[in-house]
């Protein structure tokens, strides 16, 4: 018998999906390569009948906690890294148990025409390799089309003004609404040096035993060209990436301040944050009282606790469209979804236990509250290509009662949704005046967060630990605000009303003044 591993990871015409032979042994690396199998009632197994999620997540963090021992890590100033060699390092421990469950049997793979770090045939050795190349092209250019026009309602003509300004382009997130108060900082680019990249090659050549994986790792930083750093001051959102890297150096170079506004909710704590962002940071700008506390807990320098602009406007009330938004967790639907960065969540490498939730949740408004219209927002990139497609559109569309969004905004979904579900808690749920006007639940079992976070949460959220749980939550769940919501704790969590700009003026002028 033939064993054969399907890892199908863009939209094939329908017409055109490959047939699949019964009398074949199958292991499926992704929730789109079951459904494709499925279609055709074929048996096979998936990556966690080989190693459990549990077991998977635990061994590669047992690896993090190696390299945080390492004598070169801990010495090092650039641990920032570690998230960088982690993708590798993950990626090493995923092939490595395909690899062993595929010794000395007769193996072919299918994979589509779109290139990826995780297709096997890079790693291990196949009889055959089929490569499937009908790519449903005019889905993902009628889906290109809806994003567009969710940009230009949700204000694209307001974005793309700011982009025509080369200052302000350059400034993310946050650090946009308070882009003039880092013009007294000034930067000179003319510090020639090359990125030191070290640390992540020895972490690579320590920790990723597969030699075909660390000679891909090994390419990412290789490039020696430098960056034409701007001659303004940038401050930093979560430190990552290339560039990023090297300006950060640059500014140490040059004594400048490290500077690095606050990204996500920080809720579902990042495993590496203390080193992207606080550690890291001379000054970190934070939304609210809860992150203010975690950030000192975890050794920051200086925290500052300022008022989110960007995530605190008014719920703009419309037309009701949807009684339920449901805000779906698609990380894992990444390109390197088996990526873990959590100790408390359960990951996925397939994605398929997160894909088996939002299964069950269009199937229990497509079957049980087919009264109930619920609207699903996944990230754009499912439907632009640049994630792993996941079949959600073909599952709801058995429905009439059940809507699957990439294009639309949150900003315009919530103002057309009486009450709101969620994977995780969301970044949008630092707006103070969402929480105190919306019903809003969020699961807690795959996505998880510390137990004393949970009790604090519960005072203004329902937490979910599985469906039964939303079940008898959609019953009691009328449209008006259903809950008793603690404001003191809800400030916690979102912001508090102080003069942000006096503040960070204050304070950027003390880290000029500093030797």
């Amino acid at each position: 018998m033939k064993t054969i591993v399907v890892d199908i990871k863009s939209k094939i015409k329908k017409n055109k999906i490959p047939d699949f032979n019964k009398n074949d042994s199958y292991i499926s690396l992704n929730s789109y390569s079951s459904y494709l199998l499925e279609s055709q009632n074929i048996n096979f197994i998936t990556y966690h009948d080989i190693l459990s999620e549990k077991d998977y997540c635990q061994s590669i963090l047992n690896i993090y906690n190696e390299v945080e021992n390492d004598e070169v890590f801990v010495n090092s100033q650039c641990k920032y890294y570690l998230r960088d060699a982690a993708k590798y390092i993950t990626l090493n421990s995923y092939i490595s148990y395909i690899e062993g469950w595929l010794k000395n049997k007769d193996c072919d793979y299918i994979r589509c025409s779109k290139s990826s770090i995780s297709n096997l045939e890079q790693y291990i050795q196949f009889n055959n390799v089929t490569v499937v190349d009908n790519i449903d092209k005019s889905f993902y250019l009628e889906k290109k089309i809806g994003v567009l026009l969710g940009s230009i309602r949700s204000g694209l003509v307001k974005k793309l003004k700011s982009r025509f300004s080369r200052k302000l382009s350059k400034f993310s997130y946050e650090s946009k609404s308070y882009y003039s108060l880092f013009s007294s900082i000034s930067v000179s680019n003319h510090c020639e040096f090359a990125l030191d990249s070290s640390l992540y090659e020895d972490l690579i050549k320590k920790f990723v035993t597969n030699n075909k994986v660390r000679t891909v790792a090994m390419k990412e930083f290789a490039s020696t060209q430098p960056y034409n750093t701007p001659q303004f001051y940038i401050p930093f959102t979560f430190l990552n990436g290339r560039e990023n890297y090297f300006r950060f150096q640059l500014y140490q170079k040059l004594g400048l301040p490290i500077i690095i506004f606050q990204h996500g909710s920080y809720v579902h704590e990042n495993y590496f944050l203390k080193y992207n962002e606080i550690t890291s940071s001379d000054l970190n700008i934070v939304f609210n009282e809860y992150t203010k506390e975690l950030f000192y807990e975890c050794n920051a320098k200086d925290v500052v606790k300022i008022k989110p602009l960007l995530f605190n406007k008014k719920i703009n009330k419309k037309n009701k469209k949807y009684d339920f938004l449901y805000i779906s967790y698609c990380t894992q639907y990444s390109m390197s979804g088996m990526y873990i960065a959590s100790e408390d969540s359960i990951i996925s490498a397939d994605a398929n236990n997160i894909f088996k939730r939002h299964s069950e949740v269009i199937k229990l408004f497509g079957e049980v509250f087919v009264n109930k219209k619920i609207c699903i927002k996944i990230q754009p990139g499912i439907h632009l290509g640049s994630m792993n497609y996941i079949p959600l559109v073909e599952l709801a569309k058995k429905y009439d009662n059940v809507t699957i969004e990439s294009g639309d905004k949150l900003d315009f979904l919530f103002s057309v949704s009486d009450n709101v579900i969620s994977d995780y808690y969301s970044t949008e749920f630092l707006n103070y005046n969402l929480i105190l006007e919306k019903n809003i639940s969020i699961f807690t079992d795959i996505i998880a967060m510390k137990a004393i976070v949970k009790d604090e949460l519960s005072e203004f959220l329902f937490l979910l630990q599985d469906m039964n749980e939303l079940k008898n939550w959609i019953v009691h769940c009328e449209g008006n605000i259903n809950k008793k919501k603690d404001v003191g704790m809800i400030k916690r969590y979102t912001r508090d009303e102080v003069d942000s700009f006096s503040i960070l003026s204050k304070k950027i002028e003390q880290l000029n003044e500093r030797d």
